[in-house]
């Protein structure tokens, strides 16, 4: 009875330690004067995501594709590591003190 509720506040933790780390990171990739409109961007698609995610991949599994959820999940992949690939190449300012 108590390994449910264990394992949910262990994953909440999990969790909530990986947020100060991707703050750090959204900082430390935002131009000067524009930290809040890039959070604002960024954790808005988190948000979107969050909510649509679940919805498409619910429709995929209830039309009887549930290997569609991994090729979702490896598209996206894809696309992220494409997106990223694009960026121009920049270093911050305290690692290029070092």
């Amino acid at each position: 009875g108590a390994a449910l509720p264990a394992a949910l506040a262990a994953a909440g933790i999990a969790v909530g330690l990986t947020y100060p780390s991707r703050d750090l990171i959204v900082r430390a990739a935002t131009p000067p004067g524009a930290t809040g409109r890039v959070y604002g961007f960024v954790y808005s698609g988190l948000d979107v995501g969050s909510f649509a995610t679940p919805v498409f991949y619910g429709w995929l599994m209830d039309h009887s594709l549930p290997h569609g959820v991994f090729y979702a999940i490896f598209g996206f992949t894809l696309l992220a590591m494409f997106t990223v690939l694009q960026l121009p190449g920049r270093r911050p300012a305290a690692i290029q003190r070092i």
